[in-house]
């Protein structure tokens, strides 16, 4: 018996391994996945500039990735003796400007080097509700906990985003050839912008996206908002707050995004790796135990093995814990 309607996941024929590169950018799906897929050693990079929600925010991020902005002190505003970027997140803040300039910069320079190598380019629209300063055009990416009247808040128009989103696919697909793009819209609900709000713009993100799907062979969709909707209709997959996903849920989509994009071969090795990682999580009752201190040893010839064939897979973290054991 069905209990849900399935969602066919696409075809993805390029598929993702541990030599493949990638770029995610944009709010909860990219977070969640972004770190998920560099805890299992893929060679990923997500939100380098923090959470954004609004397609024209994500926009301006990667166009800032492209062209390899340096950020000066003009960039930066200040508030209770904290500077901040409104192309940043609020993680961005601090009391040293010298210091926060370090770190966008750093976070561009690191991006752009990602974006140069990347074979996936991951983008995740959560909203269509945007923010802008007042007395000028500019779209902030987070709002900092200014004010509410320093901004003005709007939808943003279908065209709008298809025309900054246009510009941006002539121009990453002249600079780099092997480049695949894949959007996704967030499942989580933006109710603080009301319940009939948060309909019309996840609307405008699914009209916006159509337009844009039609128009390159190398732009995908990976059905994220549909798998919740369709095939965890169900609050009991929600978190308390009924608003953000459950841990459950998301495990969901991670296995939806494993049949995707990971292939037989690349399965095995992650089957490896996992074992590796949940072994570093674990504590041990006696720790001093010889029988401890052997199941560590052959963890480190796990790990041994799997850098022979991939020298650059980051295991340094998990070393640390079975080499003090």
């Amino acid at each position: 018996m069905q209990l849900f309607t399935k969602v066919d996941l696409p075809n993805f024929s390029k598929k993702i391994d541990f030599d493949t590169v990638s770029l995610l950018l944009g709010s909860c799906f990219s977070d969640n996945i972004g770190k998920w897929l560099h805890e299992i050693k893929f060679n990923s990079l997500s939100n380098p500039f923090g959470t954004l929600y609004n397609p024209i925010s994500v926009g301006n991020c990667l166009q800032h990735i492209i062209n390899g902005t340096v950020f000066s002190e003009k960039d930066l505003c200040e508030r209770k003796s904290q500077y901040f970027s409104y192309d940043f997140h609020g993680s961005f803040a601090g009391n040293d400007k010298k210091i926060v300039l370090e770190e966008m910069n750093t976070a561009v320079k690191n991006a752009r080097n990602t974006l140069l190598n990347a074979d996936y380019l991951f983008v995740t629209f959560g909203t269509a509700w945007a923010f802008e300063l007042k007395g000028s055009s500019k779209l902030v990416a987070n709002c900092h906990k200014m004010p509410s009247n320093t901004f003005n808040r709007r939808k943003l128009e279908v065209e709008e985003i298809v025309n900054v989103w246009d510009n941006l696919h002539d121009l990453l697909f002249e600079k780099f050839p092997k480049l695949d793009i894949v959007y996704t819209v967030s499942p989580i609900r933006h109710l603080k912008d009301g319940a009939i709000e948060n309909m019309q713009s996840k609307a405008t993100l699914f009209v916006a996206l159509d337009k844009l799907l039609k128009k390159n062979i190398r732009v995908h969709y990976f059905p994220a908002y549909e798998i919740v909707q369709d095939e965890l209709r169900d609050y009991r997959f929600y978190a308390k707050d009924m608003v953000h996903l459950s841990e459950t849920a998301t495990d969901f989509i991670k296995a939806k995004f494993t049949s995707a994009f990971f292939d037989k071969s690349t399965l095995e090795i992650l089957k490896q790796i996992e074992d590796i990682v949940a072994a570093s999580k674990h504590r041990p009752l006696h720790p001093e135990s010889e029988e401890y201190k052997s199941f560590c040893n052959k963890m480190l010839v796990k790990i041994k093995s799997l850098e022979l064939i991939y020298p650059n897979m980051d295991f340094s973290s998990e070393k640390t814990i079975f080499v003090k054991m």
